[in-house]
């Protein structure tokens, strides 16, 4: 367990006795728990709020070692010694739920592919006018940026650069870290290929005697992601199926500056879920394409055609803390067009990215959190499932469904069925793990209804 103030936390009536290197360890395997981070906060003069998140790792050799994080908030009010066994227990066995089946494989049948454009500064002078980027078009076989040092302090000239795109972070003691900046050359003049920039977004340092210029140089352009993965459809039969998508570079970095949120009972996290049109035309490509492979179109089968998409096509972050991983934030939720961009999310960033197409599609959607109630005043959020009505349930996707079962709830008279999709494997619409269900009896208490949000 690791602690922002280290060592013991203590009030008057309750003591919190931390160790640096504690090591938790699932009672059904000699696994470690990957992490486990807590802060402190004091509700009132004799209460505090404990913190925290249990991630976890699977087990050694497995084909996807990283699984969904459990991710809890237990509150504390002057615990006496059962509260607190009540509170390890739940603890160890949470740290038990990301470990999905074995049968559970990484999929060999998704390719996907992002190229970039040609990268146009919005601009042509950064940092203050110190800098003049300028693209030089006239070949365009070797796309070259020529940057300039415009001021007239003297000194050498040394040019850092560092990616904002995609994964920008290190994760050094469970804290997120910017990754360094790279020298790429030196002089008042220098020339860049489009192999070092290129459409996105870069830190820009110039250096210059004993002077440092820093901005963010955005150059936008063109995104083009190629999709190819199979669909089970009717009656069991395999098709092979694809997809083109493009977008301006601009419209992934609006998003990217819109929120920093975290997770909490009281953020209605549908409201990421929106659809643009992106999302639109996504959703119209592939009913298209479903219409091509079958001839016809079904409600039902579509919406596991487009649940299927986003489980085949979008990975889970290959670590064991995803949203510090992608976003230096212990806990975030993002928006679609940031999911497509960076090709994966965790459990909720992909229900959003889920429910949203649903949303476009027509259907009515929502984003679902899995709860454990541990008492009246505390809880435990463990997992993340988009949600959406269907008029009847696909069975003949798979033959055999391991650990899942099937799961609705309904409001307001409309029912809506959990769609799973962090998972290597097809699952229909209207399954989710037993484990959630059963393990430490979750239940579905929290559904966060897409409302129209078309921007």
């Amino acid at each position: 367990m690791h602690s922002p103030n280290g060592g013991t936390e203590q009030n008057d009536n309750v003591q919190f006795c931390i160790e640096y290197g504690a090591e938790l360890r699932h009672d059904s395997s000699d696994e470690p728990v990957e992490d486990v981070n807590y802060f402190f906060v004091r509700d009132g003069f004799d209460s505090y709020s404990l913190m925290m998140w249990i991630e976890c790792k699977g087990p050694e050799g497995s084909s996807n070692t990283v699984r969904k994080p459990s991710k809890a908030k237990i509150l504390k009010k002057n615990m006496s010694k059962n509260t607190k066994t009540i509170i390890a227990l739940a603890v160890v066995i949470l740290c038990c739920l990301p470990m999905l089946p074995g049968f559970l494989v990484e999929p060999s049948h998704t390719d996907t592919e992002m190229s970039f454009g040609i990268g146009m500064p919005i601009h042509d002078l950064w940092a203050d006018g110190a800098i003049s980027v300028v693209l030089n078009d006239s070949d365009a076989a070797n796309i070259t940026y020529t940057l300039t040092y415009l001021g007239k302090v003297s000194g050498d000239c040394t040019w850092y650069l560092r990616t904002d795109d995609g994964v920008i972070y290190d994760i050094v003691d469970s804290t997120a870290q910017r990754k360094s900046y790279s020298e790429i050359d030196t002089g008042r003049i220098i020339s860049v290929s489009d192999d070092i920039l290129h459409t996105g977004s870069f830190d820009l340092k110039l250096v210059v005697g004993s002077v440092t210029y820093t901005d963010l140089l955005i150059l936008d352009g063109e995104v083009s992601i190629s999709y190819q993965w199979t669909f089970i459809g009717i009656g069991g039969v395999s098709k092979e199926c694809s997809m083109d998508v493009q977008f301006n570079y601009i419209e992934y970095y609006e998003y990217t500056i819109n929120t920093s949120i975290g997770r909490s009972t009281s953020v209605k996290v549908a409201d990421f879920a929106v659809v643009t049109p992106l999302i639109d035309g996504m959703v119209s490509s592939l009913r298209a394409e479903y219409i091509e492979q079958y001839g016809s179109f079904d409600d039902n089968w579509f919406v596991n055609y487009i649940l299927t998409f986003v489980q085949m096509c979008y990975g889970y972050p290959p670590s064991s803390q995803p949203d510090l991983y992608l976003f230096g934030e212990m806990d975030y939720f993002a928006y679609p067009i940031q999911v497509i961009f960076l090709g994966m999310g965790d459990c909720e960033d992909t229900s959003i990215l889920a429910a949203a197409m649903f949303n476009s599609a027509g259907y009515e959607a929502a984003v679902g959190f899995v709860y454990s109630q541990i008492s009246n005043t505390s809880s435990i959020i463990g997992h993340a499932v988009a949600a959406v009505n269907l008029t009847a349930i696909v069975t003949d996707i798979n033959t055999d469904l391991g650990n899942y079962v099937r799961y609705y709830k309904t409001i307001d008279e409309t029912t809506f069925f959990s769609c799973e999709t962090t998972t290597d494997i097809q699952l229909a619409a209207g399954f989710i793990e037993e484990t959630y269900l059963e393990t430490i009896a979750s239940k579905m208490n929290n559904f966060y209804i897409v409302t129209v949000n078309n921007v």
